[in-house]
């Protein structure tokens, strides 16, 4: 099989060696006509062709700010109801995302009576209103409690702009003593920093 392979490339430098002068312009020609055939070809090709459905995406909700919703993320949470107030005054983070309450659904279900978060400290990255944070805050008892019962120490973060929603949130479900909310600034060092001294983080 060597032996096989070393004859072809034998054979490829012969004919490389023995290639007319023009070899190259003659490559260079077609490959020009080949870009002009598939310039042409695209130009031909109708926008409308690269039109998706209308209901591809769902249409964004007119959401009115300091609306409050109250869910259980589908009996997941056993204590109390969820209770959210959303507002997308300052961002599109102040409004429930279907990502969170899965987020949040797996979280709790992965880690509800067990000992593995024990003294952990764990940092929510880019919480918004905070749906998965208070989620879990409201659960916190049944997955190892807080930091002072043993269970975790667990922080919403966000930039600037979500912090008055975020604690108002907290606030509202009366987490205060369980869930931390910090200034978290990805253009900030010492703030990066922060997310590496930390044993979980989720986002």
């Amino acid at each position: 099989m060597e032996h096989y392979q070393s004859g072809i490339g034998r054979n490829l430098k012969m004919v490389s060696k023995w290639a007319p002068r023009n070899h190259k312009k003659e490559l260079q020609t077609t490959s020009m006509a080949e870009s002009r055939s598939r310039s042409s070809s695209l130009s031909s090709i109708d926008a409308s062709d690269f039109k998706f459905p209308n209901d591809l995406v769902a249409p964004r909700e007119n959401l009115e700010p300091g609306r409050v919703t109250t869910t259980t993320l589908d009996g997941t949470l056993t204590k109390a109801p969820l209770q959210l107030i959303e507002d997308l005054t300052k961002g599109c983070g102040g409004q429930l995302w279907p990502a969170g309450v899965r987020l949040a659904k797996y979280f709790i279900n992965r880690y509800k009576d067990t000992n593995d978060l024990a003294r952990k400290r764990i940092i929510e990255l880019g919480s918004g209103g905070g749906v998965t944070g208070l989620a879990i805050g409201l659960e916190l008892d049944t997955i190892g409690g807080d930091v002072e019962k043993g269970g975790c120490e667990f922080w919403m973060t966000d930039m600037h702009a979500m912090m008055d929603l975020m604690q108002k949130n907290v606030e509202f479900n009366g987490l205060g003593n369980k869930i931390e909310c910090g200034l978290l600034d990805w253009l900030v060092e010492t703030h990066i920093t922060t997310i590496c001294e930390c044993d979980w983080n989720m986002g």
